[in-house]
């Protein structure tokens, strides 16, 4: 079912009131039922939303607060993001493990070897030669720094680069900006299922 982009001036304050819901919940089972109920949050494109700079400091404040009181209530916060030197330190000073991907940028590279520990700081020089899917795992998930390969979703997300050479190549064509319009102003788009949208954050 396709998701809905939440508007952008109210993405932090409903990411913050999740988290902070969320760890209450976690809180208050602890305390009910003398156990713990393991939740996961993830924070994709964290850097937009827990930057040391963020516009909404509630955002990262509940953000902060599940870092550092995880293990105590069986809460986790994973944290992903292409820009690491924009995040908050406070949050990864807090991370046990790393999966990290291809990083290009020098500056991010040198901010993540910062983060690891000395046994696993030579491992960085791999960071720009990682091919797609390909990440390694440090921290205290592995025994030692290792190098995998991550199965491809099904299905795959729609996120490809468009190509900016084929479509330029073609004929030009009408754009059909009624119907782009259209779904726009209504939030649907013709011939799909959006019983019950779903919103994607």
């Amino acid at each position: 079912m396709p998701t809905q982009p939440l508007p952008f001036d109210v993405r932090g304050s409903i990411i913050s009131l999740m988290m902070h819901c969320l760890f209450d919940f976690s809180y208050w089972y602890s305390r009910v039922h003398d156990d713990k109920y393991p939740i996961a949050v993830f924070a994709d494109e964290a850097h937009i939303y827990l930057s040391e700079e963020a516009r909404n400091f509630s955002t990262r404040q509940s953000a902060e607060r599940i870092a550092k009181e995880r293990r105590k209530y069986g809460i986790s916060l994973n944290v992903i993001s292409q820009r690491p030197r924009e995040l908050s330190s406070t949050i990864l000073s807090q991370c046990g493990s790393f999966l990290c991907l291809r990083i290009s940028n020098p500056d991010d590279q040198s901010y993540v070897r910062g983060l690891l520990p000395d046994s696993a700081r030579g491992i960085t020089s791999m960071f720009s030669a990682l091919r797609r899917g390909e990440a390694i795992l440090i921290g205290d998930a592995m025994m030692m720094p290792t190098r995998i390969q991550i199965d491809r979703p099904n299905p795959t997300p729609n996120s490809d680069d468009a190509s900016f050479s084929r479509s330029w190549s073609q004929d030009p064509t009408e754009l059909d900006v009624p119907a782009v319009l259209n779904a726009w102003r209504n939030q649907k788009v013709p011939g799909c299922l959006n019983l019950q949208p779903r919103f994607c954050i």
